[in-house]
């Protein structure tokens, strides 16, 4: 769809909540810089080129993906944290319109971002959209992006912070070989090929699973 006006407002919002979260944890090196690194933004926005393509594939409403997967994350950290699902469905119904998006779809909106969170795939059949931000937040967490974002979201200051006095880091820095072990434990977290609603989410699964447990593999062996 050509990118309406609504979307346009929604993510120069998120953006910018995002990008001003983001300098308490990558502080630009100057002081009117961008912060170094926005992992908020990079996921939404990885979520959004998997959501589509689920969208493309599965057929779904295109306003109520898109509005639902620049929401879900808005009161995660770099922001508030706990109940985000909830306190985003309750921002949904209460600004959503505002920024002239369909009245009649608020409400579809919410639901997908109040269950984006849920850890069973109990999502009602009804609710097609909400199944398709639950498996492109999951997919995001897939793949060689996923751990270069992870390594990135590790540099953040009160990560760094905390290398002081910690015996893993003796030396008060960070080697490769010190994060390795860090990277290496995703391999068992990672989510099985068949936890996901639709069969375009599977395939990509798949191949994002045993691309990462093959770099996985290999990176081991580079230890040093």
């Amino acid at each position: 769809m050509r990118t309406q006006q609504w979307l346009l407002e929604l993510k120069g919002y998120i953006i910018r909540s995002t990008t001003e979260a983001a300098r308490d944890f990558w502080p630009s090196p100057n002081e009117v810089g961008s912060p170094y690194f926005n992992f908020r933004l990079e996921h939404i926005r990885q979520v959004e080129r998997d959501a589509l393509h689920i969208m493309n594939s599965e057929r779904g409403d295109e306003e109520i993906v898109m509005a639902s997967v620049w929401i879900h994350d808005r009161f995660q950290p770099q922001f508030e944290g706990a109940q985000h699902a909830d306190k985003a469905a309750r921002w949904t119904r209460e600004h959503l319109s505002q920024l002239g998006f369909p009245s009649h779809k608020v409400e579809s909106v919410a639901l997908a971002v109040k269950h984006h969170t849920r850890r069973s795939m109990d999502i009602p059949q009804e609710l097609r959209e909400a199944q398709m931000l639950w498996d492109a937040d999951r997919l995001a967490r897939l793949g060689p992006m996923n751990l270069i974002s992870y390594m990135m979201t590790h540099l953040a200051e009160d990560f760094l912070k905390d290398l002081s006095g910690n015996s893993q880091f003796k030396s008060g820095s960070l080697s490769i070989k010190d994060f390795t072990p860090i990277l290496l434990e995703k391999r068992s977290a990672l989510f099985r090929a068949d936890w996901f609603y639709f069969d375009e989410s599977r395939t990509i699964a798949r191949k994002r699973i045993a691309a990462t447990r093959a770099f996985l593999d290999v990176l081991e062996t580079q230890i040093y």
